[in-house]
């Protein structure tokens, strides 16, 4: 129990170490722990509600300290000679959050034993095994439990062993009548009634005693008819309102009296005889010493030690070793009481010798001194704990205080919090780096606030990710303590000149597992751990108020563009309007010279020839006055190739001519074509170059003959 208790206030504290260091701390304690314990822990186990340790849960789906879904529950068991971690990877979260080991201390919030139970834990013989666990809480809510399996085989075998001589049976019955101990294993967590009832008829008493829980002697009969005197009473072995039943055999117990009485006789005998000589001794005066020796026990055994005395009696003989003894009594016990006084009062420092071994008051004192003086430190640490504590979070608080302070002046901002950091750690020196990832491909960090000496030493500074220990806090995501400070890296400065810190501490600034930036502290003296832990929990409020910060900034900035677009938007939307309208003033001019140009083709198509060709000759596209030249009609003129319409002198004439093409130049010539009906046609011809990706040509002209 003091195991688990103690577990379970180092795991409440859990919060104060990162997130990702968390469960490997804990498994780490559960490891060793086990391995510091009795053979007969045979695990320490810890389960947590779901997202309850930390958020990692949906990161850690098969982890050997984690159920099917991520949450953590980690058992460190003895594996044959070795301490290892149990793969809890497919255990299902209903399981276990529903199990009585884990229900009965959540609901209780109180440290819960379980009955005595069977469980084949080697995967070879049944082992009877209790669990005891523990709550984890936290801000009076139930975050998990801690808790450890525990061999209590060896309770039956020592039981049997002190009874061995007197071949007597033990049993335990919880307060609902089940079997909680027994000698027979096999019979633990059934009914007691069930099991007396089956072995003989004749123990209704016994059973009755159980049900109305009364202690007392009974008769008892085993399977065997054997008869047993049976001892019940009240006892609290695993949980309250427990009963043991003690059985001895009724021939034992006969022959023990008989024995006795025999022994008795002895001792009467004995005692005559020594009456006898004691009456002669008396006889001889011894009377008066004896008599002050009972005067003083007397006056000690009714607590008057001031009226009491030494005594001093020579008769060289036992009634002078028995009044020395007397004494020797009565100034251990003058000496006990001044040591007690002295510690009632405060002393914890007053000492008191002890007589050996066999000085039980003497040894009890001492030892309550030592547990009072112990308890004394343990109060004055947890004093200074509880301070430490109770420093961080009102240092938290006015740190969150000064972040609401801000006025919209960030250079402000982040000089006043590094003037804090720097005060509050009793640092000398303080900076403040944030990334500036304006540019994708030029990240860097910038110094935008330095504090030393309580001035103001602003430096433009740029600092590359992967440069120094700047580049190492970014990359580990961990804090850097040094204290072996190379002479180049820093220096304090002062009205007196410059020196170098003895500490040097980093610690990064992470939101939503980013860095964002870092905190730099140098100080001439060690920072203590609360301050360190102090430093790290305002690194998270302070990283995610540097998101909202620069959010905001980047919210004013977008503010002012859009004004500026807005305005100029009024000013092109004017441009736009002057130019709109005189777009439809050329509009309207376009379409009276598009209707003029389409009059124009028109009646070239009508009194001029009109071909358009390829680049391999083939007719494109022709109108009527060229189909007449053919003597067919426009649609099975097109697609047929000059060089059968022309000879192959005027094929080479017409190419040379398509040769001469070159931009925007016209080249006209005159071209006949003699493969027609007998008759040779020229035209007088114009080409024109239609510059598309075809290469086709445009042949305008008219017939001369």
């Amino acid at each position: 129990m003091k195991q688990v208790q103690t577990l379970d206030l180092a795991f409440e504290n859990i919060y104060n170490v990162p997130r990702q260091e968390r469960r490997p701390v804990v498994v780490k304690e559960l490891r060793e722990a086990l391995a510091s314990s009795s053979e007969d822990i045979l695990s320490f186990w810890t389960d947590w509600e779901p997202m309850a340790i930390d958020s990692l849960d949906a990161q850690l789906l098969g982890a050997l300290s984690s159920s099917s879904s991520g949450r953590f529950c980690a058992t460190i068991y003895r594996n044959g000679g070795a301490v290892d971690l149990k793969n809890n990877s497919t255990s299902a979260d209903s399981e276990s959050l529903n199990s009585e080991y884990y229900l009965g201390p959540k609901n209780s919030k109180n440290i819960y034993i379980t009955k005595p139970y069977l469980d084949d834990y080697d995967g070879n013989t049944q082992i009877l095994m209790i669990s005891v666990s523990s709550p984890i809480v936290v801000g009076n809510a139930v975050k998990g439990v801690i808790g450890a399996d525990i061999n209590i085989s060896h309770i039956n075998k020592e039981i049997k062993e002190s009874l061995k001589e007197q071949e007597g049976r033990f049993f335990v019955v919880d307060a609902t009548q089940n079997l909680v101990l027994y000698d027979k294993e096999d019979k633990v967590g059934k009914a007691a009634a069930e099991v007396l009832a089956n072995q003989h008829s004749r123990n209704e008493k016994l059973m009755e005693a159980l049900t109305s829980k009364d202690s007392g002697f009974y008769t008892y009969y085993d399977e065997d008819g054997k008869n047993y005197i049976a001892y019940v009473s009240e006892s609290e072995i695993f949980n309250k309102g427990e009963h043991s039943i003690l059985l001895i055999p009724y021939s034992f117990i006969r022959s023990a009296i008989i024995e006795t009485v025999l022994a008795g006789i002895i001792l009467i005998v004995i005692a005559i005889l020594i009456i006898y000589l004691v009456t002669v001794r008396i006889v001889k005066g011894i009377v008066d010493p004896v008599e002050k020796v009972t005067s003083v026990l007397k006056d000690l055994g009714d607590g008057n030690y001031d009226r009491a005395s030494t005594i001093e009696i020579k008769t060289d003989d036992e009634i002078e070793t028995m009044a020395n003894s007397l004494n020797s009594l009565y100034h251990s016990i003058g000496e006990m009481s001044d040591f007690a006084n002295a510690i009632g009062s405060g002393d914890l420092a007053a000492r008191l010798d002890s007589k050996g071994e066999g000085d039980r008051l003497g040894n009890s004192l001492i030892k309550m001194r030592d547990s009072l003086e112990k308890a004394a430190k343990e109060e004055k640490v947890r004093k200074e704990e509880d301070a430490k504590q109770a420093w961080v979070e009102r240092s938290v608080a006015k740190f969150g205080q000064e972040l609401r302070n801000d006025t919209g002046d960030t250079k402000t901002l982040y000089n006043n919090i590094v003037r804090l950091l720097v005060n509050d750690l009793g640092a000398n020196q303080g900076a403040l780096y944030l990334l500036n990832d304006n540019e994708e491909d030029d990240k860097f960090f910038e110094m935008v606030a330095c504090i030393a000496w309580d001035r103001i030493k602003m430096a433009q500074g740029r600092f590359l990710l992967e440069e120094g220990l700047l580049g190492a806090c970014y990359f580990e995501k961990a804090p850097i303590e040094l204290t072996e400070i190379p002479d180049d890296y820093i220096s304090i400065t002062s009205g007196l000149g410059t020196s170098k810190p003895k500490v040097l501490m980093l610690v990064p600034l992470i939101h939503n597992e980013m860095v964002i930036g870092i905190i730099e502290v140098a100080s001439f003296f060690k920072i203590d751990d609360h301050k360190k832990v102090y430093l790290e929990r305002i690194a998270e409020t302070f990283a995610a108020s540097l998101v909202s910060i620069k959010v905001n900034a980047r919210t004013n900035e977008l503010l002012q563009v859009s004004q500026m677009q807005a305005e100029e938007m009024a000013a092109q939307e004017e441009e736009m309007r002057q130019n709109i309208e005189e777009l439809h003033a050329t509009q309207e001019e376009m379409k009276r010279k598009s209707q003029k140009s389409d009059l124009l083709q028109k009646a070239i198509d009508q009194a001029f020839v009109s071909i358009t060709i390829s680049r391999d000759l083939t007719i494109l596209d022709c109108n009527e006055v060229a189909s007449g030249i053919f003597g067919n009609v426009p649609s099975a003129v097109i697609g047929q190739h000059l060089d059968q319409l022309m000879n192959e002198t005027e094929v080479q004439q017409l190419l040379n001519n398509l040769g001469s093409l070159d931009g925007d130049r016209l080249v006209s010539a005159d071209i006949s074509f003699s493969k027609l009906t007998g008759n040779t046609k020229k035209v007088k011809a114009t080409f024109v170059a239609d510059g598309d990706t075809n290469g086709s040509t445009t042949i305008i002209g008219y017939e001369l003959n």
